[in-house]
């Protein structure tokens, strides 16, 4: 049978554990992001990697260990002593287990190499993933660069829609030929025939450059890519 200061070593250790693990288990978008800030204010990797998806990192972002050691020394160079989140909007994605978080950033950070407090104030986007019940962060990013990554994944979008389109033009015009003007016989005995197969004769071709017309084109994809996201937002 346990003694009594066994019992009371394991009831330590669980009331010990219960905060920790109720930081760590975000149960909205909103209190993901706010225990991301929160770890940064630490300056604990421990903490820090609680509150982000490690999957999505590992996936998308970097190898996992190579993270790990460049937030751990950036947690290290530059500690954050305070901060604070306005305007927060988040729209979460029903059935894709994802929200994205728009809101502004103050944060106070002293770096270590001149020990003099910076006062930082920006506009930020986040994105957050549902896993296992759990909300967490994926990635904090500057708003502006941001947008610039959609419309920059838009335009690779639509080029992929049409490149198939202008593959199709490319052979098309690969297989015109010109064919020469035939220049008839006199000769009673050599009447000119007429080919089984003609191809098609378009005067004056010699203008059409491939290496200069389709990047053009390509050109004007994106840039009616471009407006047209831009009138949508």
């Amino acid at each position: 049978m346990m003694n009594i200061k066994s019992i009371l070593i394991i009831i330590t250790l669980i009331i010990i554990s219960i905060p920790m693990l109720n930081v760590y288990a975000a149960q909205t978008p909103n209190q993901a992001l706010i225990d991301y800030y929160d770890a940064c204010k630490q300056g604990s990797i421990k903490a820090y990697l609680n509150t982000v998806d490690l999957e999505y990192i590992n996936e998308n972002i970097a190898n996992l260990e190579e993270y790990k050691n460049f937030v751990e020394a950036a947690l290290i160079e530059y500690p954050m002593t305070s901060y604070k989140i306005n305007n927060l909007k988040i729209k979460e994605i029903k059935g894709k287990n994802l929200a994205i978080a728009f809101f502004d950033i103050e944060a106070n950070i002293v770096p270590k190499a001149t020990g003099k407090a910076i006062k930082i104030d920006r506009e930020m986007a986040a994105l957050l993933t549902q896993k296992r019940g759990d909300w967490k962060v994926a990635f904090v990013i500057d708003r502006k660069l941001f947008w610039a990554q959609q419309e920059a994944a838009m335009t690779l979008i639509t080029l992929n829609e049409t490149l198939p389109i202008f593959e199709e033009l490319r052979q098309r015009i690969e297989s015109i030929q010109v064919v020469p003007e035939v220049t008839p016989t006199t000769s009673p005995t050599k009447p000119t025939t007429t080919p089984i197969e003609v191809p098609i004769s378009i005067p004056g071709i010699g203008w059409l450059n491939l290496t200069t017309i389709i990047p053009i084109i390509l050109i004007m994809i994106i840039i009616t890519a471009i407006v047209r996201m831009r009138k949508r937002k």
